[in-house]
């Protein structure tokens, strides 16, 4: 690909928190390549002039030591400012109304509230809270599941001393939770729920009835960064459309090519009831022509009439 343009411009939006692509179908024209797969392009109807087929690959989608992942994704050819108009959508769809998984509330032993300590646990409550939020747990259930945390040595005590139930599984299990000291011992079940985007502490009014439950700030994204770029793409001797760059940093409980997707998919499931306001039904067709049987398709070779050079070629 050549970017050796003379109309450079760019664009770099980049937005973070804390921490190939691949779509069957896109809004209004066809997508093909990349992770998931993408055959033929998928029609929904609006009325649009001819554009090149939007390809999409995926450049890395890697795991770090710590559990997260690192995606990058090139989408073009894009018409000039789409390019904009998608990589802004999908950062905010990607940061903000993907679902996930977090600590909602703790259990400890003999402990009622979160201003006091637990014998022969180093940190206070309020920092071993701090810790449960910053664990990421991955659950397979949109039920709540209960972790169980029974620790009794010297000693830092980490995501790997949890006990998970079959729906749950912990991504960073070396992060630390506390540290015991000589004689000290640590027994709590830890509460994780599904849920989108950041819910306070004293939002969790399910638990401001019981003495003994701490509710836990939830941080339920799991992805932290998004960063896009938009440059100049070549198609023929056109140098008008656009080639967006997308990366993501995931908290490890959501692979980058399952986020981005995702997020797609959110924009057209919104999309598409403004799109039915004509009165037109967006039903998804294929745009690729289909085979049909002709009457001289199932004809033999003998009624085909060929010379006998040609049949003996066959």
């Amino acid at each position: 690909m050549n970017n050796d343009f003379n109309r450079p411009y760019g664009i770099n939006m980049n937005t973070g928190m804390t921490s190939g692509l691949g779509m069957g179908g896109g809004m209004g024209g066809s997508m093909s390549g990349g992770g998931m797969g993408g055959g033929g392009g998928m029609d929904y109807g609006l009325e649009t002039s001819p554009r090149e087929p939007i390809k999409i690959k995926c450049l890395e989608n890697k795991t770090h030591a710590d559990g997260s992942i690192y995606g990058k994704f090139v989408i073009e050819p894009l018409e000039r400012g789409y390019g904009t108009t998608l990589g802004n959508s999908l950062r905010r769809v990607l940061l903000s109304h993907l679902e996930g998984s977090a600590v909602t509330a703790v259990r400890i032993d003999g402990i009622t509230h979160e201003f006091t300590t637990v014998p022969g646990v180093v940190e206070d409550v309020i920092d071993v809270m701090l810790n449960l939020k910053g664990l990421v747990v991955k659950t397979f259930s949109p039920d709540p599941q209960y972790l169980h945390l029974d620790v009794e040595r010297p000693g830092p005590v980490t995501g790997r001393d949890i006990f998970c139930p079959a729906d749950a599984t912990i991504i960073n299990p070396d992060w630390q939770l506390c540290t015991l000291a000589e004689g000290g011992r640590i027994r709590a079940e830890i509460t994780v729920e599904r849920g989108r985007g950041y819910v306070p502490a004293d939002a969790h009014s399910q638990y401001k009835q019981a003495i003994d439950v701490l509710p836990i700030d939830a941080v339920y994204m799991p992805v932290r960064k998004v960063s896009y770029t938009v440059e100049p793409t070549r198609v023929g001797e056109s140098t008008d459309y656009d080639k967006l760059t997308v990366e993501l940093w995931s908290n490890g409980a959501i692979d980058a090519t399952e986020a981005v997707s995702q997020a797609a998919r959110q924009l057209i499931e919104h999309l598409v009831p403004i799109a039915e306001l004509s009165g037109k039904p967006m039903v998804p067709t294929t745009t690729q022509p289909q085979q049909q049987e002709g009457k001289h398709s199932s004809i033999s070779i003998e009624e085909l009439e060929l010379s006998v050079r040609a049949y003996n070629c066959l």
